[in-house]
C-alpha cells in the first residue's frame, strides 16, 4: 500500500508525467502505450488529493524473473471532507488545510480527562 498526498490535480497530473512514473508503468505494462490526458473529469481547482496504491502480486517471481508478477493494481483518489478532530495529529500532513477540522493538542486533550 501507498498513501500519497497531492496538493492538488496539477501535482498529481505532474507526478504522473514524471520520468520516475513513466519509467515504473513501463516496467510493469512494457509496450503499453499511455497517451491519454490523466483525470479528465477531475475539476482543475479539485485539491488536496489523497492517493492510495494498493498492488497484489502472485506467489514467488517466476523462473528467471528480477520481480514477482503483478495480479492487480489499484489506485484510488479521495478528498478531505469538512470536518473531524484531531488530537494530538493526524494522519494527514499538518500543511493540508481542513475546513472544519477541530485541531486539539494532546496537552489540552489530557486536562479534560476524568479525574
Amino acid at each position: 500500500m501507498i498513501f500519497a498526498w497531492f496538493e492538488g490535480k496539477k501535482a498529481l497530473v505532474d507526478w504522473y508525467h514524471s520520468d520516475v512514473h513513466q519509467r515504473a508503468m513501463r516496467s510493469v505494462y512494457p509496450g503499453q502505450v499511455f497517451d491519454r490526458q490523466p483525470l479528465p473529469d477531475l475539476p482543475e481547482n479539485t485539491g488536496p488529493i489523497l492517493t492510495i496504491v494498493s498492488v497484489k502480486f502472485a506467489g514467488a517471481p517466476a523462473l528467471g524473473a528480477s520481480a514477482p508478477r503483478i495480479v492487480s493494481i489499484g489506485i484510488e483518489l479521495y478528498a478531505p471532507l469538512p470536518g473531524g478532530v484531531a488530537v494530538g495529529g493526524r494522519f494527514a500532513p499538518e500543511a493540508l488545510k481542513v475546513p472544519g477540522l477541530r485541531d486539539i493538542d494532546l496537552a489540552t486533550a489530557r486536562q479534560a480527562e476524568p479525574r
